[in-house]
């Protein structure tokens, strides 16, 4: 999905979510894609790649930046340092093979088939 679409449909669902929801943001393991940057409040989930994570932690500064929001406070300030740090991650664990613990049953041992 395109970055900027992601963000207006995601930040839709923020504010449909009910209030006191709140916005976290993770790793997720999605078995044909790897690691991945997930965001997700009350029952919406957002799954990006490491490239598009940083695209939209892109997006969210510049939104802060912008006149209608500079200086003020939003509660959502630290989304984009979380994404390009989370980004950085999914990187590191996608170059590493690393699986979660609970997918290495699903693997058989060396010279096994």
């Amino acid at each position: 999905m395109n970055p900027a679409k992601a963000f207006r449909k995601f930040s839709q669902a923020c504010l449909n979510a009910p209030a006191g929801s709140s916005l976290n943001v993770g790793l997720v393991w999605i078995e044909q894609k790897g690691w991945r940057v997930l965001m997700n409040i009350h029952t919406s989930a957002l799954h990006l790649g490491a490239g598009e994570a940083r695209t939209l932690a892109g997006i969210y500064d510049s939104h802060h930046q912008s006149p209608q929001w500079r200086g003020k406070a939003t509660g959502v300030e630290w989304v984009a340092g979380a994404l390009r740090e989370l980004a950085d991650e999914a990187d590191k664990q996608n170059r590493a093979g690393v699986m979660p613990p609970e997918m290495l049953h699903c693997i058989p041992p060396a010279g096994h088939s």
